[in-house]
């Protein structure tokens, strides 16, 4: 027989005798069962005369039906090509197989309850040291922080957003259960499958696209509400599926920063009104305390005109919030206002008071005079929590401070540490005058 195709495989001796003058094709092999031995047909020789190879080893074939065991002994190759398409996918640790759906290989990781896809994510292998001494589990996707390492592993506990401490050393969420004092795996990038990502369990409500952030109200747990300051801001990953048992979620920890995290920022202790400036010299961004800082509060719409009374008459007001001032402090409050005659004295009037209204306000400072147009300004000197000195708050032709009141100073009695209303009113000298305010300015020093 010349030249034939031949079903590969094993063949025992008595075939290879019978089919002695078969020349193989070139390249076909043919394998003698007995030792493992194989002939390469070079579509000449006859069977009989083609020497055997590769004595005392055995090569596994195309159509196996069970696994091929090397023992302790390994595999050197080119190349190795996974099926695309498998049908026996293996659950125990250390086995490979191809993931079509992620478009790469899955490895199972020690405990056979991780998989890891390569080149897609990242584990790291911890101990669960919570100062609670709870078990980490994989249904809760608790966020961990290190908090230092034991048995050459990292150990973790419970992450939170309440302060660095907390939260700085934020580094991924729970992949699998893992016991009290026990080693188990964290997810610190890529995904984590097949758990609740509806918010439900966070009494909330997420959806695919979803940024998480780690909670600053509940040790582990993450939020879709983004914290705000003092809390941190550290973002733990998105929700990539919201479903309530297959959700999936990409994890990317991204720590905020503290001001004086910053390479080029160096902060030396701080204080009230430190300010940051730059340092041509050291390239560095420092704080220092400034004596010139001023935090203006506004309203330079034209008010509605008053017509029509001589009566006192609210014009404008700026609410100041609680605590916005303190002992050392310095008020200025500037306003403007015009009139459409100069005939009669009208006065124009600065009063604080703790709601929006002239009654039971306490007078800062009044303008008298007989113009057209009038402007004003008053300071406060917070000496103490409960006296802000100004000048006398008696009636003056004069709008400003300086030389316009000769009845020394007024110590008034302000709490600085509830809401205040600054307000601006006026009083017309007849009822056919009009007036406008312009502005009210506060500043603060």
């Amino acid at each position: 027989m010349a030249n034939v195709d031949i079903r590969l495989g094993y063949k025992d001796s008595a075939w290879f005798t019978a089919n002695a003058t078969l020349v193989l094709k070139v390249g076909q092999m043919v394998y003698l069962q007995q030792t493992g031995t194989y002939k390469i047909g070079d579509g000449t020789t006859q069977l009989s005369a083609l020497s055997f190879l590769g004595a005392g080893s055995y090569v596994p074939y195309t159509g196996a039906t069970s696994d091929v065991n090397l023992g302790e002994f390994g595999i050197q190759l080119g190349n190795l090509e996974f099926d695309n398409t498998p049908t026996n996918i293996p659950t125990t640790a250390g086995s490979v197989v191809w993931n079509d759906t992620d478009g790469t290989l899955d490895l199972k990781l020690k405990g056979g309850n991780v998989t890891l896809q390569i080149g897609q994510e990242q584990v790291s292998r911890v101990v669960n040291k919570t100062a609670t001494n709870i078990t980490l589990l994989e249904s809760n996707y608790q966020a961990v922080r290190v908090t230092g390492a034991q048995g050459q592993r990292l150990k973790v506990d419970l992450a939170l957003a309440t302060n660095d401490l907390l939260s700085a050393e934020t580094i991924g969420l729970v992949t699998e259960t893992i016991a009290n004092n026990q080693e188990g795996f964290i997810t610190t990038s890529g995904l984590v499958r097949n758990i609740n990502t509806t918010g439900s369990l966070q009494s909330e409500t997420w959806a695919d696209g979803d940024i998480l952030y780690l909670s600053p109200t509940t040790a582990g747990n993450i939020t879709k509400v983004k914290p705000t300051a003092p809390n941190h801001i550290v973002i733990i990953g998105y929700v990539v599926y919201a479903h309530v048992n297959q959700g999936t979620i990409f994890v990317k920890v991204d720590n905020g920063y503290e001001l004086n995290e910053l390479h080029n920022v160096l902060i030396n202790g701080v204080a009230n009104n430190d300010v940051l400036t730059y340092d041509s010299a050291t390239s560095l961004w420092k704080n220092k305390q400034s004596n010139y800082l001023q935090i203006v509060s506004k309203d330079i719409t034209d008010s509605a005109a008053l017509t029509g009374t001589t009566a006192i008459t609210l014009m404008k007001s700026i609410l100041i919030p609680a605590n916005t001032y303190a002992t050392g402090d310095v008020v200025k409050i500037l306003n403007r206002a015009i009139r459409n005659t100069a005939t009669g004295t009208a006065i124009n009037y600065f009063y604080i008071n703790t709601t929006n209204s002239l009654t039971g306000a306490t007078l800062v400072g009044s303008q008298s005079t007989a113009a057209s147009y009038y402007a004003m300004e008053r300071s406060l000197y917070i000496k103490s929590t409960t006296v802000s000195e100004t000048i006398n708050n008696t009636t003056s032709p004069s709008g400003s401070e300086v030389g316009s009141v000769v009845n020394g100073n007024l110590n008034l009695n302000i709490d600085w540490s509830v809401n205040q209303y600054i307000i601006a009113a006026f009083q017309n000298a007849a009822v056919g005058n009009s007036t406008v305010m312009s502005s009210l300015i506060i500043q603060k020093f």
